[in-house]
């Protein structure tokens, strides 16, 4: 039988909490189209190849774009205050 989990505590919560506002603060901060490759990639998981067919776009870019939106996500979440 499995050990059922015990709920988070509330700074777990808090700290979730604020990871995810970091994390749409500085998304919505990311330019349209890094935003819509990491959308359709990180957060829809479309393979790069579709997601390059779906934008008309070659795969380079794909891979390009999600990359350097990855770099600002993380530089702005690291360095973010909440």
């Amino acid at each position: 039988m499995p050990i059922p989990e015990s709920p988070p505590s509330p700074a777990a919560e808090l700290d979730r909490d604020r990871d995810l506002q970091r994390f749409q603060v500085a998304f919505t901060q990311l330019s349209n189209k890094k935003r819509e490759v990491f959308t359709l990639v990180a957060l829809e998981g479309v393979s790069r190849e579709d997601a390059a067919r779906v934008l008309g776009i070659p795969v380079t870019t794909v891979r390009t774009r999600l990359h350097h939106a990855r770099l600002a996500l993380r530089a702005s979440i690291d360095g973010g205050e909440p």
